[in-house]
């Protein structure tokens, strides 16, 4: 059974959360196809190229990346970079990155039941729509924080529900999801567990071809927000 905060997390008393929580013995029933690995470099397009950026810009040496999928976009985005880069998932998802990426530092672990200690702390955390997958969020807040010191930049990205489900909306119909924030929720949730937000903004959900952007365009107006429906914060430890 899924444990919720007094707070419901910040999300409206209404919202109806699912259940969609992996145990520590289980795996994952996600379908990592040779395709899926492929078409996996399209979502949160925009939230890497945000890393890459401040990766320039800040000069960062090192980067985490907690929910790194088949590594695709860790490995092939950013790590050409020059940057020191460790990825962290399920062991479906790490079973890829090793045999994709021999050359990278790879580590398992159940962020609903997180036991993984690096012991170190890194300039740059991603954290890439993994926060509507798991029961308890405060685990992985805690678990980002742990990885993070006072100059850290911290990337979060999550589903903006308004956007993506239309307002009112009170649950999510995939069941993966087992909860998803409004900017204003999600932008009161992280603030309210000490982090302080430098940068809020509404990004592509993917990196869209010309066939898919011309397809949802053909779409009915009230569909058309999807395309702008991945919400991401910038943020740092609060002194």
């Amino acid at each position: 059974m899924q444990t919720e905060s007094l707070d419901n997390f910040c999300i409206d008393p209404d919202y109806r959360t699912a259940s969609g929580i992996i145990e520590p013995d289980q795996t994952s029933n996600y379908d990592w196809s040779e395709g899926r690995v492929k078409s996996s470099v399209y979502y949160q397009y925009h939230v890497y190229q945000e890393a890459l950026k401040l990766i320039m810009t800040s000069k960062l040496g090192s980067v985490i990346d907690i929910g790194c999928g088949p590594g695709v976009k860790l490995m092939e985005m950013l790590n050409p970079a020059g940057i020191d880069a460790v990825g962290i998932d399920q062991k479906e998802a790490i079973q890829i990155c090793t045999s994709r990426y021999p050359e990278g530092e790879f580590y398992v672990d159940n962020f609903d039941s997180p036991s993984l200690s690096l012991d170190r702390t890194f300039d740059l955390i991603i954290c890439a729509d993994v926060i509507e997958h798991v029961a308890n969020p405060d685990l992985l807040l805690s678990y980002v924080r742990d990885h993070a010191h006072l100059g850290s930049h911290i990337i979060l990205s999550t589903p903006e529900r308004d956007r993506l489900r239309g307002k009112g909306c009170t649950f999510s119909p995939k069941r993966e999801h087992i909860r998803e924030w409004n900017s204003q929720e999600f932008v009161n949730y992280l603030e309210s567990r000490s982090l302080v937000i430098e940068e809020h903004r509404i990004v592509p959900k993917l990196k869209w071809n010309l066939k898919e952007y011309y397809k949802m365009l053909k779409r009915p107006l009230k569909f058309r927000g999807q395309l702008m429906s991945c919400q991401m914060a910038i943020c740092r430890l609060a002194d």
